[in-house]
């Protein structure tokens, strides 16, 4: 009876001492861990260097399109810029000019002044002082007096260019004179025929005169 108990306790003992020498064996070959062969490493490697590079080139290709963008916007400002001050001259210009058309009118009705005015004095010279008694010479005066000064008003005077240079954009030649019958020089206005005006600096009608010849 007592070697039977005895038997069984050293039984039990082995099977335990087995199986603690069974778990420390797979503990110990579980802790160990393998190196990381080169290959592996290299790969790792190429594979961030190749994510890299595809990083930069987004980034780079993003830079340009903002640039681009950038130049496109500070452009297009430029052309509204340009566009606003364009409408706004031709804005101002539309304003000044719009009497044009009008003060072309009116210049037909100086122009009769200029001729009676002419004439009266022709006829102070044939007769006398006494045929201008009547006031007339002073009436028609006066009235062109008043009519150049609204023409003043609103930015129309008169351009009389006697011994200026001739311009053709300016004047209007209606005969040519040898240098002999004129103290001008060569290609200047001798004499005015008839007066231009001109709006807002702009000529509205070109002076027509007689220039001397060049030789």
């Amino acid at each position: 009876m007592t070697s039977r108990i005895l038997n069984c306790n050293l039984r039990r003992y082995f099977c335990r001492t087995n199986q603690h020498i069974e778990f420390g064996t797979t503990k110990t070959s579980s802790d160990k861990q393998s190196p990381p062969s080169p290959s592996n490493n290299q790969t790792q490697h190429e594979g961030l260097s190749q994510e890299c590079r595809e990083q930069i080139e987004q980034m780079e290709k993003l830079k340009s399109d903002n640039e681009m963008l950038t130049d496109k916007y500070k452009r297009a400002l430029a052309d509204m810029e340009n566009l606003r001050k364009r409408t706004q001259r031709q804005i101002e210009e539309a304003k000044l000019f719009a009497i044009q058309p009008f003060c072309k009118d009116l210049l037909e009705v100086a122009d009769v002044l200029d001729l009676a005015l002419n004439s009266l004095e022709k006829v102070k010279t044939e007769d006398g002082a006494a045929s201008l008694d009547s006031g007339v010479h002073k009436g028609i005066k006066m009235t062109k007096e008043v009519l150049l000064k609204t023409f003043k008003k609103h930015g129309l005077v008169p351009v009389k260019p006697e011994g200026q240079k001739f311009d053709p954009n300016l004047h209007e030649a209606v005969y040519e004179i040898s240098k002999d019958q004129s103290n001008r020089p060569a290609g200047h206005i001798a004499h005015v025929l008839n007066i231009g005006y001109s709006l807002h600096d702009r000529p509205i009608r070109p002076a027509k005169v007689g220039v001397v010849k060049m030789e």
